[in-house]
């Protein structure tokens, strides 16, 4: 299946870019949103989403206990969908996820917030 069989209600792409502009809060409002009316078998991916958000909130307010709680939730939620054929980069999300996830254990980094002011959802390239 090439990228982007799997397709996101409108909500789910507002979520993903507000994740990138650092609006955790209302990234989770917005993904929680798709999450509640999807139910088919995506709706464990959207779940890992709204979990990002949150984990993401987290960081940024220096709760570093719970954001790695997160995490790990979230990754069990997004690992599934890591060969899926999506428009988001699943793959690299759930790269970045245990990057930062060593990053939070090994306590190799300044705050919370310098956690999360490089962590970007990426869509993937359309293949030539």
């Amino acid at each position: 299946m090439p990228p982007g069989d799997l397709t996101f209600p409108r909500e789910v792409d507002l979520g993903i870019n507000l994740i990138n502009q650092g609006d955790y809060f209302q990234a989770h409002e917005v993904l929680e949103l798709a999450w509640r009316n999807e139910q088919k078998k995506q709706r464990q991916l959207y779940q890992g989403l709204v979990q990002v958000s949150v984990l993401l909130y987290h960081l940024a307010r220096g709760n570093t206990k719970g954001a790695l709680k997160l995490l790990k939730k979230a990754l069990l939620n997004l690992t599934p969908f890591v060969g899926a054929a999506t428009t988001l980069d699943i793959p690299r999300l759930v790269s970045d996820l245990n990057d930062l996830r060593a990053r939070i254990e090994s306590g190799q980094h300044e705050s919370g917030s310098s956690l999360t002011d490089r962590f970007t959802l990426r869509y993937r390239q359309p293949e030539d």
